[in-house]
């Protein structure tokens, strides 16, 4: 009876001893579960770091590649408006030469018209002169004729009749000479008028007229004349006294209608002159006025090509700065986004692992404190059942027995916290 009481004995405190171990060992379980998934926390949080490694990486290759291309769009603008500038310059260069070649071939037009017009007047002038000396030597040729001719009507016995048949042809002579004179006077004035018509805008049919009229009086002042004298020129008994009658009275007549013939060629000569002066002078304020123009739309034309240059440039400064502040901003935007991103999936992570931690460690407390109080009551009760089985001496035998394990229970548990401090 004695050896099966030692034997339950020995029993109940290897069944106590082995509980306790077996608490150790599920404490030392738990507590490396916990390692573990400190771990696995551990692990997330390093892969959180690489991505936001890396998203920071792509972040900054996609700056340099937005900054690359702002400044190839810049150099290519800025290429663009020179390219621009240059062709505009050239253009207005080109069109200001033009317009320099047009004023000098108009001076050039106006020298040569005044050249022509001086060319004109003095032909002018010498058909006058030779018209004047040609009337004078066909007046004194026509007094010739008919001093000759009156004294031999008076030989004749038809005086009368014969006086007026050579009076008619007379007047025939002089109406013939004063066409021919109106025909020369024309011709000799048409390159004249001609001219000023061109610069004056009139025609020359009123300056015919004027020389036409001033022809036609001096010789009808010298028909005139001849018709007044031609009695005495009858009535005269000798040459002397027929020359004496022409000298005294045509002479003068000859002489004034030379005269008046030679004042309105000089006449006509000056108004051709004064209108092409005129007309000159009207070449050069026109032409002066189309260089003015033309200095006008050049500089007009330069300024314009200048705004539109610098309008450009300031349109490419602020184009490449838009785009640079803007290739920032989504740089820095898209930075703050990935650290926002990545600060948020760590936040989240570290919060899922310290509540994943705090589960754990609730769980583990909580299992440990069940086993630990199931252990104990199990215990407690298994010893109280058995401490009411035994004797008095066996009962001191099993409080001196359970206070050793007790002893050395705690001291186990004291070593394997103290081995926990340490790792």
């Amino acid at each position: 009876m004695d050896e099966h009481d030692d034997d339950l004995n020995v029993k109940v405190i290897l069944l106590g001893v082995g509980g306790a171990a077996l608490a150790a060992v599920l404490v030392a379980l738990a507590r490396r579960d916990d390692d573990g998934q400190k771990a696995q926390a551990a692990a997330v949080i390093d892969e959180v770091k690489k991505d936001a490694k890396k998203a920071a990486k792509a972040a900054k290759k996609k700056r340099k590649e937005i900054v690359t291309t702002a400044s190839a769009l810049g150099e290519r603008l800025a290429d663009d408006v020179k390219e621009s500038a240059a062709a505009l310059g050239a253009d207005a260069k080109a069109a200001e030469r033009d317009l320099k070649a047009a004023a000098w071939d108009a001076q050039q037009e106006a020298h040569d018209a005044e050249g022509r017009l001086r060319a004109a007047g003095h032909k002018v002038v010498d058909d006058a002169t030779h018209l004047a000396s040609r009337v004078g030597a066909e007046a004194r040729n026509l007094a010739g004729e008919g001093r000759e001719r009156i004294s031999h009507l008076r030989q004749r016995d038809d005086g009368d009749s014969r006086a007026d048949r050579e009076f008619e042809r007379l007047h025939a002579e002089i109406d013939k000479l004063k066409s021919q004179l109106g025909e020369t006077g024309r011709k000799g004035e048409k390159d004249l008028f001609g001219l000023a018509s061109r610069f004056s805008g009139k025609g020359a049919a009123t300056k015919d007229d004027v020389a036409s009229q001033a022809a036609a009086a001096a010789i009808a002042h010298l028909e005139k004349s001849l018709k007044a004298k031609a009695p005495a020129l009858l009535a005269a008994r000798n040459r002397a006294q027929v020359m004496e009658i022409l000298q005294q009275d045509l002479g003068p007549t000859i002489r004034e209608t030379a005269t008046q013939a030679a004042m309105a060629a000089l006449g006509m000569w000056e108004s051709g002159r004064e209108r092409a002066k005129d007309a000159a002078g009207e070449m050069r304020e026109t032409a002066r006025d189309a260089s003015k123009d033309v200095r006008d739309k050049a500089r007009h034309l330069k300024e314009e090509v200048q705004a539109e240059t610098e309008h450009l440039a300031a349109e490419v400064s602020d184009q490449e700065d838009a785009i640079r502040v803007d290739g920032k901003r989504r740089f820095w935007r898209a930075a703050g986004d990935g650290r926002d991103a990545a600060t948020e999936e760590a936040e989240q992570i570290k919060a899922a692992a310290q509540a994943a931690e705090e589960e754990a460690r609730a769980s583990e407390k909580e299992r440990e404190h069940r086993g630990k109080s199931g252990l104990f009551w199990g215990g407690a009760g298994l010893g109280l059942a058995l401490y009411a089985l035994l004797d008095a001496e066996r009962r001191e035998t099993v409080l001196r027995l359970a206070n050793e394990a007790s002893v050395q229970v705690q001291e186990l548990v004291r070593d394997l916290q103290g081995y926990d401090d340490e790792f």
